[in-house]
């Protein structure tokens, strides 16, 4: 199988569902796989992001990689998981650093990535991907489309009335939610 391995670290089950639905859609599908493995790769992504989790992410992704490592790290944590992410990397592969809930990653040498196997990171940014109008009209026209298409599923966790907008922000803060929270006027 094709299936390309991916890590992902994520904060809340939401942000990780999310970046499953997305990277499955577009990264991967485009890319990497068919169609007809992209149920395989949903399941055993969800698979090593509980692992991480639950359990040494480090011996269970090695594990269920049979040594070799994984493609790709999305790493939204940053400081807490940055080098545990370059040691399940297999050669040439790709740490993406999106979020940093955990801190900044703190300065290191850059001569890790060559002993962890030629790695590559990147630190993307939203306004380098929105940097023309065009740019923007196109990115969010290719997320509304992937909702549209049943591609990315929005779970809408509570409607709250304008006036209860401070319970809104209560829930968010006590990790209550589990979802956007809309406010309805």
């Amino acid at each position: 199988m094709s299936v390309r391995a991916s890590a992902v670290w994520a904060i809340t089950a939401q942000y990780a569902s999310f970046t499953i639905q997305f990277i499955s859609s577009v990264l991967i599908a485009r890319w990497f796989i068919g169609p007809d493995e992209l149920g395989l790769f949903s399941i055993a992504f969800a698979a090593v992001t509980m692992i991480a989790l639950l359990q040494d992410f480090e011996t269970e992704t090695r594990r269920l990689t049979d040594g070799r490592g994984v493609h790709v790290v999305y790493d939204g944590v940053g400081k807490d998981t940055f080098a545990r992410g370059l040691k399940v990397l297999r050669p040439r592969g790709y740490l993406v650093l999106f979020g940093g809930a955990s801190g900044a990653v703190p300065p290191f040498d850059l001569l890790e990535l060559t002993k962890h196997g030629s790695l590559f990171i990147t630190r993307p940014s939203l306004q380098h991907y929105v940097a023309t109008r065009e740019e923007l009209e196109q990115r969010s026209r290719d997320v509304f489309e992937m909702i549209g298409a049943g591609k990315l599923a929005l779970r809408i966790h509570k409607k709250y009335p304008l006036e209860d907008v401070r319970q809104a922000h209560y829930d968010l803060e006590g990790r209550k939610t589990t979802g956007k929270l809309l406010l309805i006027p």
